[in-house]
């Protein structure tokens, strides 16, 4: 049998815990269930994080950094307001789909974080740097291009934050691409009615 490093072994324990989470919840995330979804032995949890809750803080941390890389994907070019957040929504939507299991860990772990003392801040921390990262990229847009003219790129980056948290709740209470969608055109009807 091949030794595993360390940090392979914290990697599959981390996957498994998110696994774990997206399928069953916070509370079915015990150290015997994860080690059990890693193939581990118990004693493997035990040698790579300290604590249950070592391993829940850097699961928010991965999930927080995965949240990041996915809004550094955001395309702005040659597009409208309307079209910057259709298409946000709209990656948004397909990766709801592709990775619902994902999600659901997310929402489970910012839920999991407002009840922790000392992560209470983690779900504000995600939706800050998320925030600044759009914000960003919208900057960088009308400085390149001159599009997006007199839009203030903070509140266009919030307006995307919670389209993509209503796409999300629509998509995952449902499971149905036509309710997701449906809260995608309701956005752009209304903006476009304004």
């Amino acid at each position: 049998m091949t030794r595993m490093s360390l940090a392979d072994r914290r990697q599959k324990l981390l996957e498994a815990a998110l696994a774990v989470i997206g399928r069953a919840g916070v509370a079915a995330a015990t150290t015997r269930a994860i080690a059990a979804e890693a193939g581990m032995p118990l004693a493997s949890f035990h040698y790579a994080f300290e604590s249950h809750q070592a391993l829940m803080v850097e699961a928010m941390g991965r999930l927080g950094e995965a949240e990041l890389d996915y809004c550094e994907q955001v395309t702005l070019e040659g597009m409208t307001v309307q079209e910057v957040v259709r298409n946000g929504l709209t990656c948004c939507l397909e990766d709801l789909i592709s990775r619902p299991q994902a999600h659901l860990s997310r929402v489970e772990l910012a839920d999991y974080a407002l009840r922790t003392q000392g992560q209470e801040n983690v779900p504000a921390r995600w939706r800050q740097e998320r925030l600044e990262v759009l914000a960003a990229k919208v900057t960088a847009h009308q400085q390149q291009t001159g599009a997006l003219k007199g839009v203030d790129p903070t509140a266009l980056a919030a307006v995307m934050l919670v389209q993509a948290d209503g796409v999300r709740d629509a998509y995952l209470a449902t499971r149905d691409r036509a309710v997701a969608e449906s809260v995608i055109d309701a956005w752009e009807s209304i903006h476009t009615a304004s």
